[in-house]
């Protein structure tokens, strides 16, 4: 019984011990451009809200989609959307600064992620992802940094 009683003490003293998970500038970042989306599909619709961070963001949505409106942001160049199945995106000729594309063939979109973008005249902290790859023009895209540069995907310090 007293080594049981030895073993959960030295246990429960040693985890108490364990350092706390460290978080970097970038988790606590709330700059970054805020996003909605608009997903339409016929007569039904939803919206998708998320910072544009570089992360993906699930739609949790089967519905098939045939347009979807940036609102005002340039989705089909700054974002990667995933589907269900081979797609095509193009931009519609609907207004000067139209941000709706259409979806062809009308399908389910799983995910989207978008280039991480702070807010005008806001750079991204350390170790936030810096360099981001896809939307419609293709290739690669590299954001400022506040205290540092642009190395391996991250922000990184001088």
């Amino acid at each position: 019984m007293n080594l049981h009683l030895l073993l959960l003490s030295t246990f429960l003293a040693w985890t108490t011990a364990l350092p706390a998970e460290e978080t970097t500038p970038s988790q606590n970042f709330t700059g970054y451009l805020p996003i909605v989306l608009g997903f339409h599909g016929g007569p039904a619709y939803y919206f998708l809200s998320f910072p544009a961070d570089g992360n993906t963001y699930y739609t949790n949505s089967d519905m098939s989609v045939n347009l979807v409106d940036g609102n005002g942001v340039d989705a089909l160049r700054y974002c990667n959307f995933q589907t269900t199945g081979a797609k095509a995106l193009a931009g519609m000729q609907a207004g000067v600064n139209s941000t709706t594309f259409a979806v062809g063939p009308p399908q389910p979109i799983i995910s989207v992620n978008c280039r991480p973008t702070a807010f005008p005249g806001t750079c991204l902290p350390l170790y936030g992802q810096c360099e981001w790859c896809g939307g419609s023009t293709g290739g690669c895209f590299t954001s400022s940094c506040c205290n540092g540069y642009c190395a391996a995907t991250r922000c990184r310090p001088f």
